[in-house]
């Protein structure tokens, strides 16, 4: 019985997203002792947000402008993993740094460090892990000591052991990012693996802002423009002449509003975002609470409160903004009139979710998560009265995605049930003649909540109706039009087919032409990576192409296995491509255990598979064939 590989979507999309630009930036800005962790339950997302950031972070890929921020000499970002024979995190790197010289201070850098590898420790002796967590206690002693800065990538579940047993360690982060990880289901013997992207939320961000101090100028990034100087003159004529407050309260949205759309176009500096929150704050004082410009002012207020929570280091810090960012758009909501613009209510509630939907990034409670699918439906039924097909869409959209998420947790087929209702919803307001690629993304959406319910289902049902939405998807979601979309649902596709053949173990026609569908989406996503990545060596794919490759073996030797006697011929080509493929799966995973384990599996599967159908001969043609490390496990006492 083969083990299950999870497959994640690579495609950073949504929230994974934005937590992984978050950690990007926070590491960017180079500043001293940081403890970063990063939360990850899926090892293949976790190993290829790793690489990334080593690539982002690479001194020649940074932008211009850091060096202009006054970090020419930022130093790239080191991989350790950690010693399950010593895991003793501290003494790593200290070794690490001895070994380069940095405790001498002979290199004007401030080193960083990621760890990966704890996830392992799951599998180790109490004892082991244990010391694990002492070494954590003597982390803060690090970062003082050598001046560095580290990221701990760890799984949710060590997550609370942590906070549990290192409290000093935990209060001492100065930011936490969480990804999410894809479903995954389990399969029979010799199983495909299962792939799903995350479905795409479309969450709009709140207009940006920062700060408050006393002593309000124009700062220097506003004040090298011109209509901005028209503005703050015409202000500060105003006040001289001691106009009403209705009127100075006009004059400040306006300086406020052109301060938003400068900081939206990319002014950020600190004194830019102090001075747009310091002016909405003032305007709101003097306006008249409950119609319809306080309202409007409190949403821009709400949305600089938004970017403060993004900027800021401390968890703690961040919650605090996101939470005073919803309580600005309550008081909004609360205060609305009865003619309110409909179109400003909608931005209110939509703006409200998108703030709960971050808040679970860094407060994970399932309430955010349901508070956003509140904001959410509020706004919809704002958006169904104004007949806006492109919000509407987004909406259902973002709607779909939200009960996804909150089907991770408790109640996973009924969240699932309305998150399949959101995008079929969605998929109403939606034209594929008008806008084809966001079709095909919403059925793909449809087909991931679908394939997730038929992980928790006895029924063949949602698996049909997945196949059914990602071939309605690759009607719009083609190799020239989107070949890294394609690729990505083509191998969807191939393990919903796998997954409806193991329903058809009695129908053995409709089985071999499951897995005959199978292997043409497998077949086709391989192909469509590799002319990917002819053009792009680095270019980053919506799945494990190595994992497919060992689904695909599989595909091949389970249809090798129920031909007919007669198909001598067909049954060799097949039981050919299964080994060719799992030689590829190899040279893709023969650096990680975990997945050489679940290949040896199927090879040892493949070799008595080939023995039984073609003789010794063949056998032993395929025992050549195979890497020395790859032929130790599938041999009796091997390892």
């Amino acid at each position: 019985m083969a083990s299950t590989i999870p497959l994640p979507s690579h495609t950073f999309l949504g929230h994974n997203q934005e937590s992984y630009q978050d950690l990007r930036q926070t590491l960017q800005l180079s500043l001293r002792r940081q403890l970063l962790i990063a939360v990850c339950d899926n090892t293949e997302l976790q190993e290829e947000l790793a690489h990334r950031l080593e690539i982002d972070l690479r001194p020649d890929t940074l932008a211009p402008a850091a060096a202009l921020q006054g970090r020419p000499n930022q130093s790239p970002l080191v991989t350790l993993r950690l010693d399950l024979q010593q895991p003793d995190l501290v003494r790593q790197v200290l070794v690490w740094l001895k070994r380069q010289r940095f405790l001498q201070g002979s290199l004007p850098v401030i080193p960083a460090f990621q760890i990966l590898g704890v996830e392992s420790l799951t599998r180790q002796s109490a004892t082991v892990q244990n010391r694990f967590l002492a070494s954590l206690a003597q982390v803060d002693t690090l970062l003082t000591r050598a001046d560095c800065r580290l990221v701990v990538w760890i799984p949710r579940p060590w997550l609370g052991k942590i906070r549990q047993s290192v409290p000093a360690f935990w209060r001492s982060r100065s930011g936490l990012f969480e990804f999410v990880g894809e479903p995954g289901s389990y399969l029979a013997e010799g199983a495909a693996n299962s792939v799903a992207s995350t479905p795409e939320q479309q969450n709009p961000s709140p207009t940006p802002g920062l700060g408050t101090h006393s002593g309000l100028t124009l700062p220097p990034e506003l004040a090298a423009d011109a209509v901005m100087v028209d503005h703050w003159a015409d202000l500060q004529d105003l006040m001289e002449r001691q106009a009403g407050p209705l009127t100075l309260a006009r004059s400040r949205l306006v300086l406020g509003q052109l301060s938003r759309d400068r900081i939206e176009a990319g002014a950020q500096a600190p004194s830019t975002l102090d001075f747009a929150l310091t002016i909405y704050q003032q305007t709101i004082l003097d306006l008249v609470a409950g119609q319809s410009l306080w309202c409007d002012a409190l949403n821009d207020l709400a949305g600089l409160y938004w970017l403060r929570s993004q900027l800021h280091q401390s968890p703690d810090h961040r919650i605090d903004a996101l939470n005073h960012s919803i309580e600005l758009y309550q008081q909004a909501l609360a205060g609305a009139p009865a003619d309110l613009p409909v179109a400003t209510l909608r931005r209110i509630w939509t703006n409200l979710g998108a703030v709960y939907s971050l808040l679970t990034a860094i407060d994970d409670q399932p309430t955010h998560l349901e508070q956003a699918a509140r904001a959410y439906s509020r706004a919809l039924e704002c958006t169904a009265a104004t007949s806006d097909s492109s919000d509407h869409g987004n909406l259902q959209n973002n709607l779909g995605t939200i009960y996804w998420r909150l089907a991770q947790g408790d109640r996973p087929e009924y969240y699932l049930n309305l998150a399949i209702e959101a995008y079929s919803q969605a998929l109403d307001w939606r034209s594929a003649a008008v806008d084809p690629l966001d079709y095909a993304m919403l059925q793909n959406n449809l087909g991931i909540a679908h394939w997730s319910l038929a992980q928790h289902q006895q029924s063949t049902a949602p698996l049909l109706a997945a196949i059914n939405a990602y071939q309605a998807a690759l009607q719009y979601r083609s190799l020239d039009r989107a070949p890294l979309g394609y690729a990505a649902t083509q191998n969807n596709l191939g393990t919903a087919y796998w997954d409806l053949a193991q329903y058809q173990l009695q129908q053995p026609d409709q089985r071999r032409q499951s897995l005959q569908q199978a292997l043409a989406a497998y077949t086709a996503a391989l192909e469509t990576t590799q002319l990917i990545l002819q053009q792009d060596p680095d270019a980053s794919l919506g799945f494990d192409r190595f994992a497919t490759c060992h689904s695909l073996g599989v595909v091949h030797d389970q249809l090798a296995q129920i031909l007919p006697s007669p198909q001598g011929t067909d049954r060799q080509e097949h039981l050919q491509s299964a080994l060719a493929n799992y030689l590829m799966a190899y040279q893709g995973w023969r650096d990680r255990p975990e997945q050489l384990d679940v290949l040896g599996e199927a090879v040892a599967h493949h070799i008595h598979l080939t023995f039984d159908r073609l003789g010794m001969a063949a056998q032993q043609d395929t025992l050549s064939r195979l890497p020395g490390e790859l032929l130790a496990r599938v041999l009796p006492g091997g390892r």
